[in-house]
């Protein structure tokens, strides 16, 4: 919150943040305070449908399927939180996590 109040009167041509964080609030409360001057964009797909609930326009995704999550978008812009729901659950239920433990990766 504090880069933002500092940047933007210094960068003119900021535009946007990934956020990446799954802290929702932090996300909220930069849309509210920012979200007419400032693109916040969601940095994860398994927390897609969540982040159009606070009003996320966009998202950085790391799955190839962009079209399954568009469909969640339609869907939701629809009202038809059902289907939403049932497009995204491939993102929630299939995501590998991965640890990173020194040098060596964990998968699960």
């Amino acid at each position: 919150m504090d880069f933002f109040e500092t940047a933007l009167p210094r960068i003119p041509n900021l535009r946007g943040v990934k956020h990446t964080s799954p802290s929702f609030p932090s996300m909220h409360m930069l849309l509210a305070k920012f979200g007419s001057r400032v693109d916040v964009v969601l940095g994860s797909d398994e927390t897609y449908l969540e982040g159009l609930a606070i009003g996320i326009e966009g998202a950085i995704i790391q799955s190839y399927d962009g079209l399954v999550l568009q469909r969640v978008k339609q869907a939701f812009s629809r009202g038809d939180l059902t289907s939403a729901r049932q497009d995204q659950v491939p993102y929630v239920l299939f995501q590998i996590p991965v640890y990173v433990i020194g040098y060596t990766v964990y998968t699960f």
